[in-house]
């Protein structure tokens, strides 16, 4: 089994396996040592390169560790459920806990962290567009038995979160019903089912099945202006993905109360065509990444939306696209 260079694992009465999820250059590799080489042996494909079998050997060497009783820190980029659910399914066999640490987006610094690493260890910029497309957020649905969020702090550290446990029992505040992103047990209401279609319909660029999800007197504000109707808020959609074509959005956080959903999101493109933002000033192409965060209300009546209001930080887009500030 390797370990990293001065990793004593523990010996646990029950064992954890920590998986970090995030961009590369995200801090993870960081992070562990910081946080987690003092109780977790330290697992990554990349000990591995020339591995024809890099999978079945990390799930090997995970097995071995777990039948030693031993943390485990497994760190990869690990996007989404099909690099997760193998790992959850291997410490719960083993009567293991499964941590996950999760990493938010920020694609303009990964990409600058990753610009300043050495030759050998530097990521083709291709390969981080191509991960960003695929991470997700972990939930305690998906089989964890904590959720943590991680970020750096001011002084060059990291601020861990505890986000998420099963140890709550699935408890919420009063009036809210159910809570997937977050994964916290509880009923998956009608407007959640609706807003997530809505959200993989965009991140498709579908823009039928998107509308699919809109009444047809629906109305869509953002700081770039208000869409009432389906016809008008497919001219804005198609416009937006035309500015930004690979255009997509993360999820960070989400809460419903009745009828109504709140995202935190971020959303993450290139900007490659004419945009229109707020204040009806079009941009040209600008060919610059974003990475913005932002907010959706979402109303649902009957099955449909009803209400959507985006909010983002327009100085800070502008500040993004390279645009000169008012």
């Amino acid at each position: 089994m390797r370990y990293d260079p001065g990793t004593k694992p523990s010996l646990m009465t029950t064992p954890e396996v920590a998986v970090l999820v995030g961009l590369q250059a995200a801090g993870k590799t960081t992070f562990y040592r910081r946080r987690l080489a003092a109780t977790h042996a330290h697992v990554s494909k990349d000990n591995w390169p020339n591995a024809r079998h890099r999978q079945r050997r990390q799930l090997r060497v995970i097995a071995e560790a777990l039948g030693e009783g031993r943390n485990v820190a497994v760190d990869n980029t690990n996007p989404s459920p099909e690099e997760w659910g193998p790992l959850i399914v291997a410490a719960k066999e083993h009567g293991a806990r499964v941590v996950a640490y999760w990493f938010p987006p920020d694609l303009t610094a990964s990409l600058d962290r990753n610009a300043r690493r050495p030759g050998h260890a530097r990521v083709p910029e291709i390969g981080i567009h191509a991960t960003v497309k695929r991470l997700r957020r972990p939930r305690l649905s998906d089989g964890f038995d904590a959720v943590h969020t991680v970020t750096f702090d001011d002084q060059g550290g990291f601020t861990v979160r505890d986000q998420d446990t099963a140890d709550n029992g699935g408890e919420q505040p009063p009036g809210f019903r159910g809570h997937p992103s977050g994964g916290r047990a509880g009923i998956v209401g009608e407007a959640r089912r609706v807003r997530d279609r809505y959200n993989a319909a965009f991140n498709a660029h579908d823009i039928d099945a998107l509308l699919g999800t809109v009444s047809p007197g629906g109305a869509f504000l953002a700081p770039e202006g208000m869409a009432e109707g389906r016809e008008e808020l497919r001219s804005y959609l198609e416009e937006f993905w035309a500015a930004f074509p690979d255009v997509h959005t993360v999820l960070l956080e989400s809460f419903d109360v009745d009828d109504m959903t709140v995202d935190e999101l971020v959303l993450i493109g290139t900007h490659k065509g004419r945009y229109r933002g707020p204040g009806g000033r079009v941009i040209p192409p600008t060919g610059r990444p974003l990475n913005l965060r932002c907010c959706y209300v979402c109303t649902v009546e009957n099955g449909l939306i009803i209400s959507l209001r985006m909010y983002f930080d327009q100085l800070e887009l502008l500040s993004q696209l390279g645009v000169p500030l008012p």
